[in-house]
C-alpha cells in the first residue's frame, strides 16, 4: 500500500491596510512557487514573494493551494480596502488691501470637517474659510487634514500692509505773472482735483492758476484708494505790480495796491527822480 498523498497547507493571508498613497495589499505568507493557487472568485494571480495581484478593491476572496494531486482547504476570506482619501489642496483667495478695504485671505474650498494646519503656525480658519490671526508681511502655506491623510501644501500667501492716505498740502505763488496753486507733493501717478469756494471743480493737474482770492480745496487720490483732502484760504492772488500812480481823481491809476506781494519797503519817485513817498 502506497502512502496517502500530501495535501498542501492552507494558504495563510496577510493583508496590509491601505495608506494615503496606496490601496491595501494582500500576500500569501506561506507561498510556495511549486504550488498552484486558485482564487474564488477568479481573477487574482500570485506574484513573486506571494503578493496577490488583480484583486478588485472591496471584493472578498478565498484561495486554495494545489500540488497537482491534492488541493488544500480554502483560506480565510480576505479583501483589499481602497486607498485612503486625501483632502484637496487648500485654494487661497487673496484680497489686496486698499484705503477702503482691508486685506484678507480665504480658503475658497473650505470644509468644516477638516483640520487646517498652517506653516508657520498661528493662523486659524473661521466661518466661510476666512483666515484669521495672520502677521502682516509673513508668508504662509496651509494643508488640510481629515484625521487619516494630509493634503499637499497650498500656494504661498501673505497678508499685505494696508496703505495709508498720503500727507498733502499746497502753496500759492506767482509764476509768469499768474497766481498758481502748487500741490505738495507732486507725483505723476496721483490724481489731483481742485475746487473753488463754491465746491466747483476747476482743474485736475498738480498746479492750478486762480484769478480771485478765496478758499480752495485740493483732493488727491494716490491710486490705492487712498484719498486725501486739504483746504486753504488764499487771501490774495495778486501778481502784477502797477508801474505808476497818478492820484488826480480821474479814475486812472488813482490807487497803487501792492498788498498781495507782501512788500517790505516802498519808494515812489516822480519823473525827475525825486522821492515823493517811501515806506519801510
Amino acid at each position: 500500500n502506497a502512502a496517502m498523498l500530501t495535501t498542501p497547507a492552507v494558504p495563510t493571508i496577510s493583508s496590509i491596510a491601505p495608506t494615503c498613497s496606496s490601496d491595501g495589499v494582500s500576500t500569501i505568507t506561506n507561498y510556495n512557487g511549486a504550488l498552484t493557487y486558485v482564487f474564488t472568485p477568479v481573477g487574482p494571480t500570485v506574484g513573486a514573494g506571494g503578493v496577490i495581484n488583480g484583486m478588485n478593491i472591496g471584493a472578498s476572496y478565498t484561495v486554495t493551494a494545489g500540488n497537482g494531486s491534492c488541493v488544500s482547504s480554502a483560506s480565510t476570506p480576505f479583501n483589499n480596502a481602497a486607498m485612503l482619501v486625501s483632502p484637496a489642496v487648500p485654494i487661497i483667495d487673496t484680497i489686496t488691501p486698499t484705503c477702503l478695504v482691508s486685506g484678507s485671505n480665504t480658503i475658497t474650498n473650505y470644509d468644516g470637517t477638516l483640520t487646517y494646519i498652517f506653516t508657520p503656525s498661528g493662523p486659524t480658519v473661521g466661518a466661510g474659510g476666512v483666515i484669521n490671526g495672520m502677521i502682516v508681511g509673513e508668508n504662509y502655506s496651509v494643508v488640510a487634514d481629515n484625521g487619516n491623510c494630509t493634503s499637499g501644501n497650498s500656494s504661498s500667501f501673505v497678508l499685505e500692509t494696508t496703505p495709508t492716505p498720503i500727507s498733502i498740502d499746497f502753496t500759492g505763488q506767482c509764476i509768469n505773472g499768474s497766481f498758481t496753486l502748487i500741490a505738495e507733493p507732486r507725483n505723476s501717478s496721483y490724481f489731483y482735483e481742485w475746487f473753488d469756494s463754491t465746491g466747483i471743480s476747476i482743474g485736475t493737474s498738480d498746479t492750478q492758476v486762480v484769478t480771485s482770492s478765496g478758499v480752495y480745496t485740493l483732493v488727491v487720490d494716490n491710486g490705492d484708494g487712498c484719498i486725501s483732502t486739504v483746504t486753504l484760504p488764499m487771501d490774495s492772488v495778486f501778481c502784477n505790480i502797477p508801474k505808476g500812480i497818478s492820484p488826480n481823481n480821474d479814475g486812472l491809476n488813482d490807487n497803487w495796491d501792492i498788498a498781495g506781494i507782501n512788500a517790505k519797503s516802498v519808494h515812489i519817485f516822480n519823473r525827475y527822480g525825486v522821492t515823493v513817498y517811501e515806506h519801510g
